[in-house]
């Protein structure tokens, strides 16, 4: 019998690949001239141009999965209390899994709900159909360079995944692995506007599915990830697309690292404070594996 917290998740990753697959479903629809499915698809992107989803924080709530907890267990740790008033905290979440299921259950939980914070995400997710939606309702938005100066110019909080679909195509199940030294761009951006930085790392993510031809997606992946098309074919619980639930969700949030505010930063001081950053995150590993995760693996840094 499925639970509540099964539901909520179904609902999100059939969202997810939904929004995906209606692409392709245009394309053959209108190659067997069926015009049904493509005339729904452009009276729903017309009414999306001029109705656009707006933040919705009943929506929001209503998704809570630490409410009715989908796996083993689920929980969020703070290693320090954060003042909740501040502004200009930037989230970093680690690692991003398959489809980012530590992600879904910071942006609804209570215990982040205090910051206020934006939640970004790669564009080309916020314009696929329904899953659109579900973001602009969660308070989601584009992480494109262009928006992200804008958010981060007004001083609000956000939170993003640094490592975004090359993490995903890393991603093998019992692994701990992150891609982060090519991702500088965060740190920039962090010493421009005066930004606090917390690393959190998701224990638990790296078992939420099951990954094929994994060795080759690595290769070919890097070029399509280049286009931000995703590259991993992956299974969860009974070969289905539900992730496996067997499985403790534990969500570290690091302590803060108090960068300097550098207005044009070098790219001495953006390698300088990136590697500082890579070190924390290595750190905040280190001090939780044992009591989260399994103590006999390490974190792989790509």
């Amino acid at each position: 019998m499925y639970t509540l917290g099964a539901v909520k998740v179904g609902y999100f990753v059939s969202s997810w690949l939904g929004g995906i697959c209606s692409f392709p479903l245009t394309i053959a629809s209108l190659y067997y001239k069926n015009y049904y499915f493509p005339s729904f698809m452009i009276i729903y992107y017309l009414y999306r141009y001029h109705y656009p989803a707006k933040y919705w924080p009943l929506f929001k709530r209503s998704m809570r999965l630490m409410d009715h907890p989908y796996f083993k267990s689920q929980k969020i740790v703070f290693e320090e209390e954060i003042e909740e008033k501040g502004e200009k905290k930037m989230f970093c979440i680690m690692p991003h899994g398959v489809l980012t299921m530590g992600y879904i259950t910071l942006i609804s939980s209570k215990e982040m709900e205090c910051f206020n914070i934006k939640w970004l995400v790669t564009d080309i997710i916020t314009k696929l159909p329904f899953i659109g939606d579900i973001l602009g309702w969660c308070n989601m938005f584009s992480i494109k360079k262009s928006n992200m100066l804008k958010i981060m110019s007004k001083g609000k909080n956000i939170a993003l995944i640094p490592g975004g679909f090359e993490e995903a195509t890393n991603f093998e199940h019992g692994t701990y692995n992150i891609y982060i030294n090519e991702r500088k761009g965060f740190i920039k951006y962090a010493l421009q506007h005066g930004y606090e930085i917390y690393p959190i790392f998701v224990f638990g993510e790296e078992k939420t599915y099951y990954t094929l031809f994994t060795s080759f997606l690595k290769i070919f992946g890097k070029l399509l990830n280049k286009y931000h098309i995703p590259t991993t074919f992956f299974y969860g619980k009974y070969f289905s697309i539900m992730p496996n639930d067997d499985l403790d969700l534990n969500i570290v949030v690091g302590k803060k690292l108090k960068f300097p505010t550098i207005s044009s930063p070098s790219i001495y001081d953006i390698n300088l404070y990136h590697n500082h950053y890579r070190y924390e995150v290595l750190n905040l590993f280190n001090r939780n594996v044992k009591k989260f995760g399994d103590s006999n693996k390490k974190l792989i840094i790509y």
